[in-house]
């Protein structure tokens, strides 16, 4: 990965719950499709692709809708101190639904890291969320990486893909974010309530998304 990034910048939030809205809508219209589909296929790969596609965009609509919520308590969100290595397993335990894309993530385990403090949920929503991303941005048959590590005080949340490096996208200001740059700009204004950073480092090789959270003083890694 190349040692420039870009970092997303914090959007207003009523604006970005309606950007997300009008993605459930998308979501919904998609879901609609393949359950229409399904009830008319008789080749059994292609029911359980059918099948594979409604769960898939059942699991963007849920961690999309729960975006929402955060984005427009702000500061008024509940922090708890949480352990990366169970937010990880968390979000492994929701992508696992996906017969076609389970191989397709590379969870890597954290043991030991020290505590950040976060809304939990909206954090675990938002790295399924920016997985999803990932895997929508990658090759075909390409795995995606989710970890977690530490850097000096920091702890570093990261999903990194093999797809046409993200060097920004133009926005419409008349329609708003969609699509990766959507969920970019809902991460950076999450993180602001969690005196955290996004980091976005575009390469030769995909593209590495860094959210950044300060780690809970009173918590330190296990020896």
């Amino acid at each position: 990965m190349a040692d420039r990034f870009l970092t997303p910048q914090p959007g207003d939030p009523v604006a970005l719950a309606l950007c997300l809205c009008h993605e459930v809508g998308n979501l919904l219209a998609a879901t609609r499709l393949s359950a229409y589909l399904v009830a008319r296929e008789t080749e059994r790969e292609q029911v359980l692709a059918c099948a594979d596609d409604i769960e898939t965009a059942a699991t963007q609509a849920g961690a999309v809708l729960a975006h929402i919520r955060p984005l427009l308590l702000g500061d008024q969100t509940v922090r708890l101190h949480v352990d990366p290595a169970e937010l990880l397993d968390a979000a492994q335990r929701s992508l696992e639904h996906h017969s076609t894309r389970t191989p397709l993530v590379e969870i890597r385990p954290a043991p030991g890291l020290p505590d950040v403090r976060v809304d939990p949920d909206a954090l675990h929503h938002l790295l399924v969320t920016l997985v999803l991303a990932a895997w929508d941005a990658s090759p075909d048959g390409v795995p995606v990486r989710l970890e977690a590590g530490v850097d000096g005080e920091t702890v570093v949340f990261a999903v990194e893909d093999q797809g046409r490096p993200y060097d920004g996208e133009k926005v419409d200001p008349q329609v708003g974010p969609r699509g990766r740059a959507l969920a970019l700009e809902v991460a950076a204004t999450l993180a602001v309530s969690w005196d955290a950073e996004v980091r976005v480092v575009p390469g030769g090789g995909g593209t590495r998304v860094e959210l950044r959270l300060p780690a809970a003083p009173d918590r330190q890694p296990a020896a």
